[in-house]
């Protein structure tokens, strides 16, 4: 995924934290993940920081979702408000082996985390879905391509 589909991520990430934190108040973490997991944005509203931290994300390196499922847990564990809904949005090109982050992934839905799941590049017929790791099959969204993730990402902050 390399060109006008990283900006299209890029857009449309900016467009998702914006929509969830002027429409809901919320606070929002970016975490990258390929051979590890990093905090690019600890939960904030603070949208500068934020869209500062989605054009610094690259693509490369892997797809190891369990590390940046960690991260992204153990952010929302130490600071997240217990009045808030807590969501978890994991994008993928659709080549992550989710296997490995199964377990993690029970823990966190058992918390009460929604676990959300955009595949970009694939669509539904592919059945390739990762329904084990999401919180059900309405949490898993397809985009056949990064132009598609606009629609995507409105769809889950409507809570469709």
């Amino acid at each position: 995924m390399q060109g006008r589909p990283v900006e299209d991520v890029k857009q449309s990430s900016e467009l998702l934290a914006e929509l969830l934190v002027h429409n809901r108040n919320n606070r929002v973490g970016i975490v990258a993940f390929g051979t590890d997991g990093r905090l690019l944005t600890p939960l904030t509203n603070n949208m500068e920081a934020l869209r500062s931290s989605i054009g610094e994300m690259y693509v490369g390196g892997g797809t190891d979702i369990q590390k940046g499922l960690e991260t992204a847990y153990t952010e929302l564990a130490r600071h997240s408000r217990p009045e808030a809904e807590q969501i978890v949005v994991i994008l993928s090109d659709g080549e992550a082996d989710f296997s490995d982050a199964l377990p993690l992934a029970e823990h966190v839905k058992g918390r009460g985390i929604g676990m959300y799941v955009v595949w970009t590049g694939i669509s539904a017929q592919d059945n390739k879905a990762p329904y084990p790791i999401a919180s059900g099959p309405d949490y898993i969204y397809y985009a056949a391509d990064t132009s598609n993730l606009l629609a995507v990402f409105f769809r889950i902050v409507e809570g469709e």
